[in-house]
């Protein structure tokens, strides 16, 4: 990558100079410069290094610029310093036109790490409960996980997702009982819904096609069955918007297995197991008696396991699987159980390996006004109801556009317009557009010699350049920050100025040589949307 280059520069440069102040080099940021800044990278170098060498941090930028401006084989054409000692660069016109080769010559691995990461990563998301069908809020979650993985696999880790089904507990035994009523209901019996059970009219549905099924009115088979109609209702509508698992990990099977046991037993022989009032509490490292809470209970006096028992054996089955790295992406209101969890793995020797990602929730609107509730699903708004309504693509695109911890407001009538104010439409209308223009060029794009690169030396056409060789530190931040986001917005970005850029010049019918080198640039263009749209799970048509 472009960035690691000049990164590698900075750092042979001014490593003889750090050592004759007896100072190691700290970790600098290289990044784009705010808008009006007449520069490609911005480097913070001075400032950070100003403190330990007790100097004036614009005076220091200086000496490093005098230093840095010293080797005529830099990648830098100009430096100049800004603010409270920010190092401006710019780049020198052949490294701009060798990183745009390499974009072309590398379409579809563009932005992979030069070296394979060893860490695999298992993420686990959405992971409802199969008692009833997926919300919109579960959408959120799953486009946020999907598209994650797939940019963490395109940066070369070795990425896994799954979905935990939580098919065993008392939800189960109450979506169960909330059939059999509705079973009853439909012979024209008496019948009486569980108080806490489940009241949706889907439940209905599954009533009904559990009677077309069997005579056995007995709850275990009416369980079973909602359980298998429910999961396979949302196995369809994770493949209709577009994500797929590697694995779906039963909770019923994990508790049958006994590793509840075995790693509750593991915690005990660490210390970590109280038994009070009749049950087994978890204590935490570093935690006192007196300090645990009704949360922290593993087994009840009844001797049933909790939800948390099982998540802790359920994490620690993850690990005992090979994985280096979890990510799990949890509602924002299980905030309050993350300490729980990373406290349980912490006492069983796996520290800092758990990353859990809160996402907020979605409100649906009309033009601003809130959507009313399904009466199908009872209290919620349901996933395929949104996706027959406004399509995959804005449904992926809208819920990649903020970083998860932004509540979010979903406006369905922007996300079905058809003009540039949809901001999903105006990324897709780019990729099109240029695939308008090569349709046009016809046999001006088969030559083989080379495109004369050299000759993309205006504003419009430079920054262009600029934004695309980004990519690769997007991804990057995406990968960091554990969200898409930055990548949708990225995209925009680079459509902003495709448009800005053509706006300003002609592609065909200027001199032969000049437009086979804006050819070759609208190719990396395009090559970066299509590409970056894929990793969100959005496609990028041709024709619009």
């Amino acid at each position: 990558m472009i960035l690691d280059v000049l990164r590698q520069w900075i750092i042979h440069t001014l490593t003889p100079w750090a050592a004759q102040q007896a100072i190691p080099l700290p970790a600098f940021s290289l990044e784009e410069p705010p808008a009006g800044i007449a520069a490609d990278v911005a480097c913070n170098l001075a400032m950070l290094l100003a403190k330990s060498l007790r100097k004036n941090p614009r005076q220091l930028a200086q000496e490093l610029q005098a230093l840095l401006s010293a080797d005529p084989q830099g990648p830098i054409a100009e430096m100049s310093i800004a603010g409270a000692g920010f190092l401006n660069l710019t780049w020198k016109p052949d490294v701009l036109t060798t990183e745009l080769k390499k974009l072309l010559a590398h379409k579809n691995t563009y932005g992979n790490l030069d070296e394979a990461p060893k860490e695999k990563i298992l993420i686990e998301f959405v992971s409802a409960n199969p008692t009833g069908p997926l919300h919109v809020g579960h959408g959120r979650g799953a486009a946020l996980g999907d598209s994650l993985a797939l940019i963490l696999a395109h940066l070369g880790y070795a990425v896994s997702r799954e979905y935990y089904i939580n098919d065993a507990g008392n939800q189960v035994e109450l979506l169960g009982q909330s059939v059999l009523a509705r079973v009853l209901e439909i012979e024209g019996k008496p019948f009486t819904m569980p108080e806490e059970g489940y009241h949706g009219e889907y439940i209905k549905e599954v009533a009904q096609a559990f009677v077309k099924k069997t005579s056995d009115a007995s709850l275990p088979a009416a369980t079973a069955f909602a359980l298998e109609y429910l999961l396979e209702a949302i196995r369809k509508d994770l493949e209709d918007f577009g994500v797929h698992f590697d694995s779906w990990f039963s909770e019923a099977k994990l508790v049958a297995s006994g590793a509840v046991e075995k790693h509750v037993a593991r915690l005990r022989e660490r210390g970590h197991v109280e038994e009070s009032e009749g049950a087994l509490w978890f204590v935490a490292p570093g935690e006192k008696h007196e300090e645990k809470d009704k949360n922290r209970v593993l087994k009840r006096r009844d001797g049933r396991w909790t939800y948390f028992a099982t998540d802790i054996a359920y994490h620690a089955d993850k690990f005992e699987r090979g994985f280096d790295r979890l990510v799990d992406l949890w509602g924002a209101d299980h905030h309050g159980y993350v300490a729980r969890v990373s406290g349980s793995l912490l006492a069983l020797g796996y520290a800092g390996r758990l990353q859990v990602i809160l996402y907020q929730l979605v409100s649906l609107t009309r033009n601003g006004v809130p959507v009313s509730m399904s009466k199908r699903s009872g209290d919620f708004i349901m996933l395929r109801d949104v996706l027959q309504e406004v399509g995959r693509d804005a449904c992926r695109f809208f819920f990649a556009l903020r970083g998860p911890n932004t509540a979010f407001d979903f406006d369905l009538e922007l996300a079905k317009k058809q003009t540039v104010d949809n901001p999903v439409y105006y990324l897709q209308y780019a990729h099109a557009r240029i695939c308008s223009i090569f349709r046009q060029a016809g046999g001006i794009v088969g030559t083989d010699s080379p495109a004369p690169l050299h000759l993309l030396v205006s504003k419009e056409e430079r920054d262009l350049i600029k934004r695309l060789i980004f990519f690769p530190q997007t991804l990057r931040i995406c990968a960091h920050e554990n969200s898409p986001h930055p990548l949708a917005t990225y995209l925009l970005q680079v459509a902003r100025q495709f448009h800005h850029f053509y706006d300003h010049h002609r592609v065909l019918g200027e001199e032969a040589t000049v437009t086979r080198a804006r050819l070759e640039l609208l190719e990396a263009v395009r090559s970066i949307l299509q590409l970056g749209l894929k990793l969100l799970g959005v496609s990028a048509p041709e024709t619009m």
